[in-house]
């Protein structure tokens, strides 16, 4: 039976892993962490079927998730989602959850070992080096799964020649802020959770969500403007505070700025013995950087395609397998909100008022985040054209964007079923072109 390697303990790597050692597989997964540091102070929505289609128990501790709006600056217009059968669950609880799943399926968990950097031998990944701080240590094995996050050692060292992006710019990069703190009365919004664009002017993306408990406050700043400032943090937590007297002074958790990726998923995640999964990936929703469902996912689809491969090697002809079910069932839905964050990186406060107002940014677009499929309507793509022609006087990029639209269904339905180098470049560049 193949040795399987997964680098770093994230929410896809795991769930790659347990799939994989139900089956007889040996899986050692690598984590520098120790299992009590792993997981921010965090709560995370995410779609009700993850753990269904992962074949994975439920966490004992979750709740369903609030009804949710986006806002535009100016606070006129509110584009209301559509119900959804979302859960809400704390990020500790669902990785240790994923950690005792991954022991009882047999999973060997090395923790304390940073991954280094992998090894590669005749144009494949044959292992990776880790170290605890003294020693060094050889691993080996048929398949690398990446699940070492948006900082990757294991893809930024791979060789230019595998075609994979070592790098991601600060143009898919969101600061993050969260902070909890407690509900003095029990009050809560309609909705409950309500995301911000551009609160205050910042480029970036604001969200507050009310328990009954207590109030959780996200400030979020798109990196190309700069890194987020205390300044920004303490505007938004005090806008906040006057809109909605109930939050107390009280924190109940949270606190930090953290780095995440809000991006597409890379146009290549596949090499002959490797196979990246999660922020690894840049499988995130690109609009809030919530990626743990689609992590959990492209691990499970991971896992099947090595399943599938049988006796064969894992080369990247047979790898692709999983790139390309994970793109056509998920990952082409999210092209779209790629392309409208990109949009915020030439656009103002004023602009962004216009583009909800107008119903360009609408919620059975954004309704992909809870797993709704997305459809891309002729007549929406003229409503686009013909409400957007006033905006490129002002910001001439943003004429540029729109005219990618078109191009859109061509790249998500051109990607190769089977793998061809030449045809993958070729569908590669036309990804790379939105």
């Amino acid at each position: 039976m193949k040795k399987i390697l997964v680098g770093g303990a994230g929410h896809g790597g795991l769930s790659a892993a347990i799939v994989l050692a139900k089956k007889g597989y040996d899986v050692t997964v690598v984590e520098s962490k120790n299992p009590a540091d792993m997981g921010y102070d965090w709560h995370d929505t995410m779609p009700g079927d993850t753990f269904d289609y992962v074949g994975i128990d439920y966490p004992e501790e979750y709740e369903p998730s609030n009804r949710m709006a986006y806002v535009a600056p100016d606070g006129k217009t509110k584009v209301i989602m559509p119900d959804a059968m979302r859960i809400d669950v704390d990020r500790k609880i669902l990785i240790n959850h994923l950690i005792k799943e991954a022991e009882k399926a047999g999973v060997k968990l090395v923790f304390g070992q940073k991954v280094v950097s992998p090894t590669v031998a005749s144009a494949w990944v044959t292992g990776f080096t880790a170290t605890d701080g003294e020693k060094t240590y050889e691993y080996c094995g048929d398949l690398v799964i990446d699940a070492c996050g948006m900082n990757s050692p294991l893809r930024r060292n791979l060789p230019s020649h595998f075609g994979i992006d070592n790098e991601f710019d600060k143009q898919h990069i969101f600061d993050v802020y969260r902070i909890y703190f407690e509900n003095l009365t029990g009050e809560l919004t309609d909705p409950q959770y309500i995301v911000t664009f551009f609160n205050l002017g910042k480029p970036g993306i604001d969200w507050m969500n009310t328990n009954k408990d207590f109030v959780d406050i996200i400030v979020g700043k798109f990196e190309f403007s700069g890194e987020l400032t205390q300044e920004e943090i303490d505007a938004t937590i005090a806008k906040y505070k006057e809109q909605f007297p109930y939050i107390g002074e009280k924190v109940r958790g949270g606190t930090g700025v953290e780095r995440i990726p809000i991006r597409r998923m890379l146009p290549l995640i596949v090499a002959n013995g490797y196979a990246a999964v999660g922020d690894s990936a840049g499988m995130t929703v690109p609009l809030t950087g919530s990626g743990i469902a689609l992590s959990m996912k492209a691990g499970k689809i991971l896992a099947d395609t090595v399943i599938d491969a049988g006796d064969k090697d894992l080369a990247v002809s047979r790898l692709w397998g999983y790139q390309y079910k994970y793109f056509t069932d998920f990952g082409k839905d999210y092209v779209l909100l790629d392309l409208f964050k990109n949009l915020f990186t030439y656009i103002d406060t004023d602009d962004i008022n216009y583009i909800m107002e107008k119903e360009i940014l609408t919620a059975d677009k954004m309704a992909i985040a809870d797993g709704f499929p997305l459809k891309i309507e002729l007549s929406y793509l003229l409503h686009v054209a013909s409400v957007a022609l006033p905006l490129a006087p002002m910001v001439p990029a943003l004429l540029k964007c729109f005219k990618l639209l078109p191009l859109m269904p061509v790249a998500m339905k051109s990607i190769p079923e089977k793998y061809d180098a030449q045809k993958v470049h070729e569908w590669t560049k036309l990804y790379n072109a939105l």
